[in-house]
């Protein structure tokens, strides 16, 4: 795998940006994860201030993707109004294999507009073109539907269903784990470098 150092780099999708927090994005990124209903489907509860201050500090920085566990995040933003609605992270999960991890959160009040989907999937390709991953792999709470359709319309398909493997917040997860190779993903977007 390449470390690829991304920088302040801008990814613009039809309606979005995907781009560098910066520190005045505080407060939308604490709009977001201070929700239940944002983190419901994690194993995160939602985020008190301090916490939440401390996780957004580690979004201000671009790691150079060379190590197992880094992450890159990008704020996304819709393009006419400017407006933060969530993140999208692509981590760095095992470097000799080429393996990465897509992650994602959207604001409830644009859900089911296609953002998600959007900023996704402009952050998978960035992962296969720019850090040169061999899969990248998506999971989610198989109750999320939500989030297991976005993944599926990226052309991912399930790996794996996961029944009553950890416990969290009190009750037994199902998890869905999802993927897609570099070579599938070229197939799908010819279009693209």
């Amino acid at each position: 795998m390449r470390p690829t150092q991304t920088g302040s780099a801008e990814l613009r999708t039809e309606r979005l940006v995907l781009r560098a927090f910066r520190a005045a994005d505080f407060e939308a990124f604490f709009a977001c994860v201070s929700r239940p209903d944002v983190t419901r489907f994690t194993s995160l509860e939602p985020l008190a201030r301090d916490p939440a201050e401390r996780a957004f500090g580690k979004r201000l920085s671009d790691p150079p993707m060379n190590q197992a566990g880094q992450m890159l995040s990008r704020a996304v933003v819709v393009a006419d109004s400017g407006r933060l609605i969530g993140e999208v992270m692509v981590f760095a999960r095992d470097i000799d294999a080429r393996q990465g991890e897509i992650g994602y959160m959207i604001h409830p009040d644009f859900h089911g507009m296609g953002y998600g989907l959007e900023a996704v999937r402009d952050m998978v390709g960035l992962g296969f073109e720019c850090f040169e991953f061999h899969r990248i792999f998506g999971r989610c709470d198989a109750r999320h539907l939500a989030s297991a359709s976005l993944l599926e319309k990226l052309g991912m398909r399930r790996e794996a269903h996961l029944r009553e493997h950890a416990i969290y917040k009190g009750e037994w997860d199902e998890l869905f784990i999802y993927a897609i190779l570099e070579d599938e993903w070229a197939a799908m977007h010819p279009d693209r470098p």
